[in-house]
């Protein structure tokens, strides 16, 4: 009997989806489009989803490629032979079938991920999420999430400061404009009530504040910064508006005044933006355990006990764990993600102790005490890396 070819197994992949949730431990349930073979010799699995941030889409692309991986990487001693496609890629399209985000794999890459390494997967996956739509409605997320926390600071600066007149701080005109489109929208005359500002504009958001700066400057610090910020704002949601086209170097500079606007706000109050915290925690998460992954030493079991060869490297690597120590210390993190949080930053903690007591005892020379806490140091790699396996996919 010849060899499945991946024309014909790509029945059996359809049928696997279709039975998604029996065949894996995973909830998840993908709304398949179609499965191809591309020409560029990529068995490509297109599917719809709801998701609106890019690091949430590539969990789904990755849990994906991973179920792809393990339909023809699998080893198994008996059954037929597949024909086994060079790359492996999924595709995520908008409910609209907008192409969102492409990501494709080598077979390396593909096996990273199946084995819940996704820190590895991510490293070596090339992803194309730099389409027209896809630049748009990043363009317009970012937007709406700053003007949303924009008016709920506002209100509750104002409200704060001035009770039920928060409303006489606000500039006449920009207030009877905003109440006039609330009440007709609404049929609601309540002045006190905070929906108002969903009626107001960047720009006038911007005058808002600049008119009680004496109220915000805690905030937001520098006046100029802010106020540039809000005019580069303001010309970036006037394109976005006319869904005129976004480029990179455009979502780049929102990128930017998100990250001022959002930081400054969350500063003072996180419970405003609880998004803008899961976002930065995951985002920042992946940075750190990203950079601390370069600076693990390889050490060879010849070298183990040459401590010319190893203390560098050991020095190196605590400078690294102390320093992921105190970014994991100093980021702010989601309440629900508090116990995930507090057992890295545990195991951080840990190695970081260890470490310090190998450059002692190396440096002391003293080999029974430095094979002991090399043993220890072993062991705590181990359960970081099964920290990453069993966490890291479903967060990053």
């Amino acid at each position: 009997m010849g060899k499945i070819t991946i024309d014909q197994s790509i029945k059996f992949l359809e049928f696997g989806f279709s039975n998604y949730s029996k065949l894996s431990s995973s909830k998840s349930k993908f709304k398949i489009n179609r499965i191809y073979y591309s020409q560029q010799n990529a068995l490509v699995v297109e599917y719809i989803t709801t998701k609106k941030e890019p690091m949430d889409v590539k969990v789904e692309l990755g849990e994906i490629i991973s179920f792809i991986g393990s339909f023809y990487l699998s080893e198994t001693i008996e059954g037929p032979e597949y024909e086994i496609p060079m790359f492996f890629a999924a595709m995520a399209l908008s409910e609209n079938k907008h192409k969102l985000i492409y990501a494709v794999s080598s077979h390396d890459a593909a096996r990273n991920i199946m084995k819940g390494n996704s820190i590895e997967w991510l490293k070596n996956t090339i992803f194309e999420d730099q389409t027209s739509d896809f630049l748009l409605t990043q363009a317009k997320l970012k937007v709406f999430k700053i003007e949303n926390a924009l008016r709920e600071i506002i209100y509750n600066i104002l409200e704060n400061e001035k009770s039920e007149d928060w409303y006489l701080s606000i500039d006449s005109k920009i207030f009877k404009d905003a109440y006039r489109a609330y009440k007709k929208a609404t049929n609601n005359d309540d002045k006190s009530n905070s929906t108002i500002l969903n009626y107001t504009y960047l720009p006038q958001l911007k005058t808002i504040i600049e008119n009680n700066w004496n109220l915000f400057d805690i905030i937001f610090d520098d006046k100029n910064k802010f106020i540039q910020a809000m005019n580069d704002l303001n010309k970036i949601r006037r394109d976005e508006s006319h869904n005129r086209e976004i480029t990179e170097t455009i979502l780049n500079n929102l990128s930017e005044v998100y990250e001022f606007i959002m930081s400054c706000i969350t500063k003072i109050n996180p419970e405003i933006i609880p998004h803008y915290i899961i976002e930065n925690w995951r985002n920042s998460l992946f940075n750190i355990v990203d950079k601390l992954k370069s600076a693990i030493p390889l050490i060879d079991e010849k070298d183990r006990y040459n401590i010319n060869k190893t203390l560098p490297a050991i020095k190196t690597f605590k400078n690294a764990i102390s320093s992921a120590v105190e970014d994991l210390e100093e980021l702010i993190y989601p309440l629900d993600k508090k116990k995930l949080h507090c057992k890295l930053l545990l195991i951080f903690k840990d190695l970081n102790n260890i470490l310090k007591n190998m450059i002692q005892y190396g440096e002391k020379l003293k080999p029974n005490e430095l094979e002991n806490e090399f043993t220890k140091y072993s062991r705590k790699m181990n359960e970081l890396n099964k920290f990453q396996e069993e966490y890291l996919l479903s967060e990053l």
